[in-house]
C-alpha cells in the first residue's frame, strides 16, 4: 500500500515536474519568436529606409538627366522617356511603402520681392497657373536654336494664367513682384522644376500614413 502511494506521489511530482518544464518551455519559445520577429522588423525598417534614401538619389539624377536634355535644345526624347519609366520603377520600395511625386503638378511659394522659380515644359502641353496673394510675372520661350520660333512672352498674372506649348520644351520663369506669392500648377503633361517635392507613403490597410515629404535639387 505504503509502496502504491509513493509510486502515485512520484507520478504527481513528475506530471507537475512535466508541467512547469511545458510552461517554461512555451514562455521561452514565445520570447525568442517576438525577438526573432522585432529584429526581422528592424532589420526590414533598415533596409526600406536605405533603399528609399538610394532611390530618392536616383530619381534626383534621372531628373537632372532629363534637364540636360532639355537645356541642350536638341533633346533626344528615346533618353527622356527611359529616364520617366526608370523613376516610376523607383518609386515602389515595399508593398506597403512607395515614394509619391506628380511631375504633372507643383506647388511654391515666392516669400519677397524679385523672388522666382523657373521650370521647363514639356511639348503639348497646357499648364493652368493658379497665382495667390500678390502679382506674379510670367515669362516663357521656347527651347529652340531657330530664332523664329523661340516665341519670348511676359505678362502679370493677378490670380491665374495658362501656358501652353507645341512642338518645343519651354522655359517658364516665374517671378514675384510684391512681397508673397503661393502658386499651384497644374500640368496636362509633365515639367521638370528646379525643386521637385515628394512624399513618402506606407500604407496601413485601407489607408496611407505619410512617413516623410520634402524636396529634391534638380537644377
Amino acid at each position: 500500500m505504503q509502496e502504491n502511494n509513493k509510486n502515485a506521489s512520484i507520478l504527481i511530482l513528475s506530471i507537475i515536474l512535466s508541467l512547469i518544464l511545458w510552461v517554461i518551455f512555451i514562455s521561452l519559445s514565445n520570447k525568442i519568436s517576438l525577438n526573432l520577429r522585432q529584429n526581422s522588423n528592424f532589420i526590414e525598417k533598415i533596409s526600406n529606409e536605405e533603399k528609399i534614401e538610394k532611390n530618392l538619389k536616383l530619381i534626383e539624377n534621372e531628373l537632372k538627366n532629363i534637364l540636360k536634355e532639355i537645356k541642350n535644345q536638341n533633346p533626344n526624347q528615346k533618353n527622356i522617356t527611359k529616364s520617366l519609366e526608370e523613376i516610376d520603377n523607383l518609386k515602389d520600395i515595399s508593398d506597403e511603402i512607395k515614394i509619391v511625386l506628380d511631375l504633372k503638378i507643383e506647388n511654391f511659394a515666392l516669400t519677397k520681392n524679385s523672388d522666382f522659380i523657373e521650370f521647363y515644359a514639356f511639348p503639348e502641353s497646357n499648364l493652368k497657373i493658379k497665382n495667390f496673394w500678390e502679382d506674379i510675372q510670367i515669362s516663357s520661350k521656347n527651347m529652340t536654336n531657330d530664332s523664329s520660333k523661340i516665341d519670348e512672352k511676359n505678362e502679370v498674372a493677378l490670380e491665374s494664367a495658362i501656358v501652353t506649348t507645341n512642338d518645343y520644351f519651354k522655359k517658364i520663369n516665374i517671378k514675384n513682384i510684391w512681397w508673397y506669392s503661393k502658386i499651384d500648377i497644374i500640368s496636362s503633361n509633365y515639367f521638370i522644376p528646379q525643386k521637385k517635392y515628394f512624399q513618402i507613403v506606407e500604407k496601413f490597410g485601407k489607408k496611407e500614413i505619410l512617413k516623410k515629404d520634402w524636396f529634391l535639387n534638380i537644377n
